[in-house]
């Protein structure tokens, strides 16, 4: 599916197995021979396709917003050469805009038209270049200008003669622009200093001569790059806010390419979009999250859903005296069903990484992790705690008798009500014992 969410409780490994499946797509892979690898090797190339761009990584929040994702008009600063700062506003394209119109790219092979680099590629070393320069404190010298780098990793450059250190600024797109032979509009720069750093980039960096699309001969198509948008807790955002109109363009159908392919005008650019077929979006959603239920009907349509449950048989290799970590595991889960539901369990990554007999790590993933999430699913039912955990690490606290007076009604006093037991989770600290508690909690201590 080009469009798949992975879902389940807490700790069953969902944004760790996006990895997984976002190289599973790149590489035309079988999941069953990823898992046979390293994972060293398999974050080493997942890193690289992050690097170039194939594959984008973000997480929705409440704050997330369209003109984050999508696109929206942001403010810029600009600094003049008397220091006086101005603000500018920009259409910005979000991190869907700038993927989707990666992947909608159609890209050439000729044996007329070879681009040892790209422009972004010549872009970045220009930018490596020039930090060095700053480092061993000097400027890049580019025909009579010095050049020097704004915050936003932008040109600043002043003349080799200049008092001031930095006068204009010109960004990448007014380079790119240059580039495609167009006029550029920087603040305060000339069209004559922008051809001269394209000039450079070509010199140095081996960039192409850029070549209009109609004037290669004997070009044929590529067969597009598969990329990737992984979307981590796409519940937690405002989905229907967020995506706006792309909750149509998503559906596989209605993809550019597809029979029934739309696009759509923009509102902040006014550009026509569309979403390649050759995108695939991963999310991520933990069921144990009351957002679930927020999470928009027409977007649930538009996924194919993947539900990533704990896995016991990994866990029963942690062996300690008398159990196994998979039978801890399912024996907490049995009953957290049994009191709540099944999208409430508990996940194997909070004892994946625990070594047999490690007492201490087995401890600390009690004190800092399951009872604090048992803690929060109960909202401090603690005589479901008891239920759950065992007297092991729940102790019951006998109520006392009460010298509280109470207010009359109607001039009698009202029997008092009935205190029922009371429950707290007990201190795990040096003296506690954690294998005693599990025990307890395993139902394996006599009576």
């Amino acid at each position: 599916s080009l469009n798949q969410i992975l879902y389940g409780p807490p700790g069953t490994g969902k944004t760790y197995n996006t990895i997984n499946r976002a190289l599973q797509i790149i590489e035309n892979k079988s999941l069953i021979e990823l898992e046979s690898e390293e994972r060293d090797a398999l974050k080493q190339r997942f890193d690289h396709y992050s690097n170039n761009g194939q594959i984008m990584f973000t997480t929705f929040h409440q704050s997330m917003s369209y003109e984050d994702f999508i696109e929206g008009i942001k403010p810029e600063i600009e600094e003049d050469a008397e220091g006086g700062k101005t603000v500018i506003y920009e259409v910005k394209k979000g991190i869907f805009k700038q993927i989707a119109e990666e992947a909608r790219k159609i890209r050439y092979q000729s044996e007329e038209y070879v681009q040892q680099y790209t422009f972004d590629d010549a872009w970045n070393k220009l930018i490596e270049l020039v930090k060095d320069k700053i480092s061993k404190k000097t400027l890049l010298k580019i025909g009579s200008w010095e050049y020097g780098l704004s915050s936003k990793d932008s040109l600043k450059y002043s003349s080799v003669n200049s008092p001031s250190q930095y006068t204009f600024t010109i960004t990448k797109q007014n380079i790119l622009d240059s580039y495609h032979k167009k006029i550029a509009r920087p603040s305060g720069a000339f069209q004559k200093d922008m051809n001269e750093i394209v000039e450079f980039m070509k010199t140095e960096f081996q960039l192409a001569d850029y070549v209009e699309e109609n004037e290669i001969s004997n070009k044929i198509e590529q067969t597009p790059k598969p990329y990737v948008l992984i979307i981590d807790e796409i519940n937690r955002g405002n989905v229907s806010q967020i995506f706006g109109e792309l909750i149509t363009l998503i559906e596989e159908d209605k993809r550019l390419g597809k029979d029934e392919a739309l696009e759509v005008i923009l509102p902040y650019s006014k550009e026509k979009f569309g979403v390649p077929s050759n995108l695939h979006i991963i999310g991520t959603m933990n069921t144990a999250d009351r957002s679930v239920e927020a999470l928009d009907t027409a977007l649930r349509r538009r996924f194919s859903f993947v539900e990533m449950m704990p896995e016991y048989e990994e866990l029963k290799k942690i062996q300690f005296d008398d159990f196994q970590l998979g039978e801890l595991l399912k024996t907490i889960n049995s009953r957290i069903e049994a009191l709540l539901d099944r999208d409430h369990t508990i996940g194997h990554s909070y004892f994946i990484n625990i070594k047999p007999n490690e007492t201490e790590a087995l401890k600390e993933a009690f004190t800092n992790k399951i009872i604090p999430l048992l803690q929060e699913y109960f909202y401090h039912d603690y005589e479901k705690l008891a239920l759950i955990l065992g007297e092991g690490f729940v102790e019951c606290i006998e109520p006392k008798e009460s010298k509280v007076e109470f207010a009359r009604w109607n001039g009698k006093t009202l029997e008092k009500p009935e205190t029922s037991r009371l429950f707290k989770i007990k201190k795990l600290d040096d003296n506690f014992n954690i294998l005693d508690s599990i025990k307890h909690l395993l139902n394996r201590v006599a009576i």
